[in-house]
Formats: C-alpha cells, structure tokens, sequence
C-alpha cells in the first residue's frame, strides 16, 4: 500500500505534467522522459530524505543536508533529480509565460508543506527538521 505522501507526491507531479501535456503537445516526449525519471528516482531519493541525508530547498532543488558529503550514488540521484526538476520548471514557466525561479519557488512550497516531520528543509536562512 502506497503511503499518502507518495500518492500526494505522485499526484502533484502528474498535476502539473498533465497541465503542461496539454499546453505543450511538443514537449510531450521530453516529458513522458521527464515523468518516468522522476519516478524511476523516487525511491532512492525518499530513502535519502528519510535518512536525513537530503532535504528539499526554498530555490525548489534538494541538496545534501547542512553542506554534508554524498556517496558517488547519492550524489548522482541529487545531480539527475536536479537537472530533471529545471527542465520541468523551464517548460511550465514557458507555459505559464513566468519564470522557472517562479515555478521552481512555488514547488518548494509545496514539498515543504508536504514534508513529513522530522524532515529536513532549507529555508533562506539555512536549514531546519519540519
């Protein structure tokens, strides 16, 4: 059984791909690309989250928490959900004729209302546990 926060997850990200699908018939392929990426990741990245790890950011990335080092896989899960989440933010800022910080910005809003407790998130004045 799915736990809520991954169907939330899920859902938001099918939200806003599916609103840009349907702006964008042209991104379509770089977006399914994009959606099975995000999803393909998800585990890893979960897993590093709750091991306090990673955390997500106010500038809508994730990054190691408190400057602290990565392993050669951590790392590349960061770097990949990095990249992936700016082309997402690029295309919807497109769409909604804003800016990906925009996009980027709103998204961080909501991972951080949708973190679990104990979960780290980094504000602009550096990072706190939810």
């Amino acid at each position: 059984m799915m736990k809520r926060s991954t169907i939330l997850t899920y859902s938001l990200l099918a939200t806003l791909l599916l609103g840009v699908l349907q702006a964008a018939p042209a991104h379509a392929d770089e977006l399914d690309d994009l959606k099975a990426s995000f999803k393909a990741r998800y585990p890893k990245l979960q897993a590093l989250i709750q091991a306090g790890k990673v955390g997500e950011t106010y500038l809508g990335t994730v990054e190691a928490v408190k400057g602290g080092s990565l392993d050669g896989d951590a790392s590349g899960i960061v770097s990949a959900e990095n990249a992936d989440r700016a082309k997402l933010y690029a295309i919807i800022a497109k769409q909604q004729n804003t800016t990906p910080q925009l996009v980027a910005a709103r998204n961080a809003m909501r991972e951080f209302s949708n973190a679990k407790s104990g979960e780290w998130l980094k504000y602009k004045d550096g990072w706190k546990q939810k």
